[in-house]
Protein backbone atom coordinates (compact mmCIF):
# COMPACT_ATOMS: atom_id res chain seq x y z
CA UNK A 1 0.00 0.00 0.00
CA UNK A 2 1.61 2.80 -1.13
CA UNK A 3 1.27 6.36 1.74
CA UNK A 4 -2.25 7.11 2.32
CA UNK A 5 -3.74 9.64 4.23
CA UNK A 6 -7.60 9.54 6.07
CA UNK A 7 -9.22 12.04 8.34
CA UNK A 8 -10.84 13.20 10.96
CA UNK A 9 -12.52 15.75 13.12
CA UNK A 10 -15.55 17.30 14.73
CA UNK A 11 -18.56 19.09 12.44
CA UNK A 12 -19.09 22.53 12.10
CA UNK A 13 -21.54 23.08 15.58
CA UNK A 14 -19.15 21.54 17.94
CA UNK A 15 -16.07 23.66 16.08
CA UNK A 16 -17.87 26.66 16.68
CA UNK A 17 -18.44 26.55 20.51
CA UNK A 18 -14.89 26.94 21.33
CA UNK A 19 -15.34 30.34 20.27
CA UNK A 20 -17.89 31.96 22.64
CA UNK A 21 -18.78 35.53 23.64
CA UNK A 22 -17.57 35.24 26.88
CA UNK A 23 -13.62 34.70 25.38
CA UNK A 24 -13.54 37.68 23.39
CA UNK A 25 -12.85 41.28 25.17
CA UNK A 26 -12.91 43.69 22.76
CA UNK A 27 -15.97 42.76 20.00
CA UNK A 28 -19.58 41.86 20.32
CA UNK A 29 -19.19 40.14 16.74
CA UNK A 30 -19.37 36.52 17.65
CA UNK A 31 -19.93 35.27 14.66
CA UNK A 32 -17.01 37.40 13.27
CA UNK A 33 -14.50 35.98 15.30
CA UNK A 34 -15.45 32.51 14.62
CA UNK A 35 -15.14 32.80 11.26
CA UNK A 36 -11.98 34.28 11.52
CA UNK A 37 -11.10 31.08 13.99
CA UNK A 38 -12.29 28.80 10.87
CA UNK A 39 -10.29 30.17 8.76
CA UNK A 40 -7.19 29.59 10.54
CA UNK A 41 -8.25 26.21 10.82
CA UNK A 42 -8.65 25.84 7.33
CA UNK A 43 -5.08 27.28 7.05
CA UNK A 44 -3.71 24.32 8.97
CA UNK A 45 -5.23 21.71 7.04
CA UNK A 46 -3.79 23.27 3.52
CA UNK A 47 -0.51 23.42 5.27
CA UNK A 48 -0.54 19.93 6.66
CA UNK A 49 -2.07 18.37 3.07
CA UNK A 50 0.68 20.02 0.96
CA UNK A 51 3.04 18.51 3.32
CA UNK A 52 2.03 15.02 3.26
CA UNK A 53 1.93 15.66 -0.80
CA UNK A 54 5.30 16.50 -0.58
CA UNK A 55 6.26 13.59 2.11
CA UNK A 56 4.98 11.24 -1.02
CA UNK A 57 0.91 10.64 -0.30
CA UNK A 58 -1.06 10.10 -2.98
CA UNK A 59 -4.32 8.95 -1.56
CA UNK A 60 -6.58 10.72 0.33
CA UNK A 61 -9.77 9.28 1.96
CA UNK A 62 -12.71 11.93 3.17
CA UNK A 63 -15.49 10.93 5.09
CA UNK A 64 -17.49 13.27 3.98
CA UNK A 65 -19.14 14.75 7.23
CA UNK A 66 -19.50 18.97 7.64
CA UNK A 67 -17.25 20.46 9.16
CA UNK A 68 -13.52 19.38 9.09
CA UNK A 69 -14.03 16.59 6.35
CA UNK A 70 -16.00 19.21 4.03
CA UNK A 71 -12.86 21.46 4.60
CA UNK A 72 -10.02 19.05 3.57
CA UNK A 73 -11.97 18.15 0.26
CA UNK A 74 -12.38 21.63 -0.64
CA UNK A 75 -8.94 21.91 -0.21
CA UNK A 76 -8.35 18.43 -1.93
CA UNK A 77 -10.27 19.76 -4.95
CA UNK A 78 -8.74 23.14 -5.20
CA UNK A 79 -4.94 21.53 -4.88
CA UNK A 80 -5.75 18.72 -7.22
CA UNK A 81 -7.22 20.92 -9.78
CA UNK A 82 -4.41 23.67 -9.54
CA UNK A 83 -1.05 21.84 -8.59
CA UNK A 84 -1.14 17.97 -8.05
CA UNK A 85 -3.42 16.63 -11.06
CA UNK A 86 -2.56 12.72 -10.26
CA UNK A 87 -3.55 12.78 -6.29
CA UNK A 88 -6.23 10.51 -5.54
CA UNK A 89 -9.35 11.81 -3.71
CA UNK A 90 -11.85 8.92 -2.46
CA UNK A 91 -14.89 9.56 -0.62
CA UNK A 92 -16.59 7.43 2.04
CA UNK A 93 -20.14 7.87 2.62
CA UNK A 94 -21.69 6.05 5.66
CA UNK A 95 -24.80 5.23 3.86
CA UNK A 96 -26.96 6.61 0.84
CA UNK A 97 -28.32 9.44 1.53
CA UNK A 98 -25.66 11.08 3.47
CA UNK A 99 -25.56 14.48 3.16
CA UNK A 100 -29.06 15.47 2.77
CA UNK A 101 -29.49 17.29 5.67
CA UNK A 102 -26.55 20.04 4.83
CA UNK A 103 -26.92 23.46 4.44
CA UNK A 104 -27.65 24.36 0.72
CA UNK A 105 -23.82 25.53 0.54
CA UNK A 106 -22.92 22.21 2.08
CA UNK A 107 -24.54 20.40 0.13
CA UNK A 108 -22.98 22.14 -3.20
CA UNK A 109 -19.43 21.54 -1.82
CA UNK A 110 -20.19 18.08 -1.51
CA UNK A 111 -21.44 17.30 -4.46
CA UNK A 112 -18.17 19.12 -6.07
CA UNK A 113 -16.06 16.66 -3.94
CA UNK A 114 -18.00 13.60 -5.14
CA UNK A 115 -18.39 14.71 -8.87
CA UNK A 116 -13.97 15.22 -8.42
CA UNK A 117 -13.13 12.27 -6.47
CA UNK A 118 -11.28 9.42 -8.11
CA UNK A 119 -13.13 6.79 -6.28
CA UNK A 120 -16.67 6.93 -4.48
CA UNK A 121 -17.29 4.60 -1.39
CA UNK A 122 -20.69 4.01 0.42
CA UNK A 123 -21.11 1.51 2.89
CA UNK A 124 -24.43 1.15 3.20
CA UNK A 125 -27.92 1.82 1.98
CA UNK A 126 -29.79 2.92 5.34
CA UNK A 127 -28.72 4.90 8.07
CA UNK A 128 -28.10 2.87 11.44
CA UNK A 129 -26.86 3.38 14.82
CA UNK A 130 -22.90 2.97 14.32
CA UNK A 131 -22.80 4.00 10.43
CA UNK A 132 -20.43 6.73 11.03
CA UNK A 133 -18.09 4.34 13.53
CA UNK A 134 -17.67 1.64 11.06
CA UNK A 135 -17.21 4.43 7.92
CA UNK A 136 -14.06 5.55 10.47
CA UNK A 137 -13.19 2.42 10.59
CA UNK A 138 -13.25 1.21 6.85
CA UNK A 139 -11.10 4.89 6.44
CA UNK A 140 -8.20 3.87 9.21
CA UNK A 141 -7.98 0.29 7.61
CA UNK A 142 -7.32 1.54 4.00
CA UNK A 143 -4.86 4.10 4.80
CA UNK A 144 -1.44 4.02 6.16
CA UNK A 145 -1.99 7.40 8.57
CA UNK A 146 -4.76 9.84 10.04
CA UNK A 147 -4.81 13.59 10.99
CA UNK A 148 -7.14 14.19 13.16
CA UNK A 149 -8.85 17.61 14.49
CA UNK A 150 -9.86 16.85 18.11
CA UNK A 151 -10.93 18.97 20.84
CA UNK A 152 -13.38 16.36 22.90
CA UNK A 153 -11.56 12.78 22.97
CA UNK A 154 -15.49 11.56 23.85
CA UNK A 155 -16.12 11.73 20.04
CA UNK A 156 -16.17 9.91 16.72
CA UNK A 157 -13.00 11.40 16.24
CA UNK A 158 -11.64 10.35 19.64
CA UNK A 159 -12.61 6.55 19.23
CA UNK A 160 -11.40 6.90 15.20
CA UNK A 161 -7.87 8.13 17.19
CA UNK A 162 -7.72 5.00 19.39
CA UNK A 163 -8.46 2.72 16.56
CA UNK A 164 -6.05 3.70 14.42
CA UNK A 165 -3.17 3.03 17.14
CA UNK A 166 -4.79 -0.07 18.48
CA UNK A 167 -3.95 -1.09 14.66
CA UNK A 168 -0.10 0.87 14.79
CA UNK A 169 -0.91 3.60 11.90
CA UNK A 170 0.31 6.77 12.07
CA UNK A 171 -1.38 9.28 13.58
CA UNK A 172 -1.54 12.92 13.75
CA UNK A 173 -2.99 15.15 16.30
CA UNK A 174 -4.33 18.60 15.77
CA UNK A 175 -5.27 19.83 19.67
CA UNK A 176 -8.39 22.41 18.80
CA UNK A 177 -8.58 23.38 22.33
CA UNK A 178 -4.24 24.91 22.12
CA UNK A 179 -4.90 26.11 18.84
CA UNK A 180 -8.39 27.95 20.02
CA UNK A 181 -6.44 29.51 23.65
CA UNK A 182 -3.65 30.87 21.23
CA UNK A 183 -5.63 31.71 18.54
CA UNK A 184 -7.86 33.88 21.93
CA UNK A 185 -5.27 35.14 23.55
CA UNK A 186 -4.06 36.77 20.03
CA UNK A 187 -7.40 38.07 19.40
CA UNK A 188 -7.75 39.63 22.56
CA UNK A 189 -4.03 40.93 22.47
CA UNK A 190 -5.18 42.52 18.87
CA UNK A 191 -1.91 41.04 17.63
CA UNK A 192 -1.48 38.65 14.52
CA UNK A 193 -1.94 34.97 14.76
CA UNK A 194 1.42 34.65 12.57
CA UNK A 195 2.26 31.74 14.96
CA UNK A 196 -0.62 29.47 14.51
CA UNK A 197 1.70 26.66 13.76
CA UNK A 198 3.25 26.87 17.51
CA UNK A 199 -0.42 25.87 19.15
CA UNK A 200 -1.00 22.45 16.97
Amino acid sequence: MYKSICFSGHRLDKILELIRSSDIINTKDISLVQSQFLEVIKSIIYIKVTNYIDRGFKKFYIGMSNGIDLWVGEILLELKSTQYPEMEIVTVKPFKNHGNNFSINDKILYHEILKSASQEICLHNEKFMGAYLERNRYMVENTTHLLAFICDYNSGTGYTIKYAKSLNKSVEVINLLSLRNGFIKSYNDNTTFYNMMDYI
